[in-house]
């Protein structure tokens, strides 16, 4: 009851503040992960398992149906390299990132190829920046058209993405390390 309390406190904390939708529950989460005892985090994750996936089920199923097919045809260089670009980044700034912290090879080599899957805070994120252009005149189409882009990149980030981290972690080895232990030795 009182994460629920929390939870609720915090959404209605957002609205009052205009807070992301997305990233102050993730706070909340955060601090409750911190604040709490190791085994009672272990019960409310239990516990918050059992609902929590109709909740995103509902989440995506929303967004989804904001995915204007015909927008994406009118679009569709955009988004290509939106979705190029972004890939790009990804690999070769944790590839940069890596190599200067002097990472282990493993992460400078795949560390990249990890980060390609988005959903959530990137729906969010295309979500506020629609709902703020709509309220600009003269605006509208560029939300529309920055929420339509995100979302097919979304579906192609979370079909592809989850091939290429599966390919990427089994070549890492961290996979098969999971099985038998960190410590190969």
């Amino acid at each position: 009851m009182m994460t629920i309390g929390i939870v609720i406190a915090g959404i209605g904390l957002g609205q009052i503040f205009h807070a992301s939708a997305i990233l102050l529950p993730m706070t909340i989460g955060v601090v409750l992960t911190n604040l709490i005892e190791e085994s009672y985090e272990k019960r409310l994750t239990k516990n918050t398992d059992l609902f929590s996936a109709p909740i995103l089920l509902g989440f995506f199923t929303l967004a989804g149906a904001e995915l204007d097919l015909h927008v994406l045809r009118l679009i569709g260089l955009i988004g290509i390299i939106y979705i190029v670009v972004r890939v790009i980044g990804k690999v070769l700034g944790s590839y940069l990132s890596a190599r200067a912290l002097k990472a282990p090879p493993t992460v400078v080599k795949y560390l990249g190829f990890t980060l390609i899957p988005q959903a959530g805070v990137a729906i969010d994120m295309a979500l506020t920046a629609e709902l703020r252009f709509a309220a600009m005149p003269g605006f509208e189409v560029i939300g529309s058209e920055i929420m339509t882009i995100v979302l097919a990149a979304t579906v192609i980030y979370e079909v592809f993405g989850l091939i290429v981290v599966k390919s990427a972690l089994t070549r890492a080895g961290e996979i098969d390390a999971g099985k038998v232990g960190w410590d190969k030795t």
